[in-house]
This record gives C-alpha cells, structure tokens and sequence, in this order.
C-alpha cells in the first residue's frame, strides 16, 4: 500500500491545479480531500468560498455536469453576517471527503490533478488530498521511472 499526499495552497482568486504521476501500477482503493479557510479578514457580508478537486482531468470540473473524470470535490463557503456591528464568520459546510472501496485500476505514469479554486483574493488557504493505493496487484510491478 503506498500512500500519496497531494498539496496546494488557495491563490488570490485564481485557480490552482497541482498533479502527481502514479508511481507504480495498482489499484485506487480509497481518497481524502478537505480544504481549509485559515482566515478571513476582509469578510464585507459577500459568501465567499474554496473548493478543491481531485480528477483526472487537467482541466476542473467545478460546475460541470457529467464530469466523467472527477472523482471528488468539496466547498467550504464562508458568510458574513453583520449583526448589531458584530461580524459573525465561520464555515458552513462541511470541506472534507472520504471515498472507500473505490477499486479504480491505475497504470504506472497516469496523472491525477487536484484543483483549488477561490472566489475571492482574500480567501487564504489550502487542499490537501491523499491517495491510499494498492501496489503490485495480480502481481503487476510495473514501475514508472523518472
């Protein structure tokens, strides 16, 4: 079993894709995805939000429908809410995924993306996925080298 750990910080606004080459044929067993919100100073009533996604598409999928390649996503929406000059903020979501049993063939090279995309610029935070694959099965040792 190797485990792989995928991270990317949240960029002002902007999209961000981090990628890993699967290092050896095996098997997908199970994936973590959560993304964290380490802070929102500027919170002006407007929902906010970070979302990240694990695919294998170079490309996010975030509002597509049938995206055939994606294989989770999570947000975590942040609200403002202006209450007699006290500024209530805090997630409202749950940003975290696990998937079990997933028993996805991958080969030795093939590329698996996450993507984190933030809504705003003053949104900082990060995504963090990991991997848990199955090596050497049915006796395949394939090994990608670099």
């Amino acid at each position: 079993m190797s485990v792989i750990k995928m991270y990317g910080p949240a960029s002002a606004g902007a999209e961000v894709t981090v990628s890993i080459d699967v290092p050896a044929d095996g098997i997908l067993d199970s994936l973590s995805l959560g993304v964290t919100v380490d802070d929102d100073t500027a919170m002006d009533g407007a929902p906010k939000s970070l979302s990240a996604e694990v695919s294998f598409m170079s490309s996010s999928t975030f509002v597509t429908n049938d995206a055939r390649g994606s294989l989770c996503t999570v947000t975590a929406a942040m609200f403002g809410q202006v209450v007699t000059d006290l500024i209530m903020l805090g997630p409202t979501s749950v940003p975290f995924c696990i998937l079990n049993n997933l028993n996805i063939r991958l080969n030795a090279g093939e590329r698996i993306y996450m993507h984190i995309l933030s809504s705003d610029p003053d949104i900082p935070g990060r995504a963090a996925a990991y991997l848990f694959i199955n090596d050497n099965v049915d006796g395949r040792a394939r090994t990608r080298r670099r």
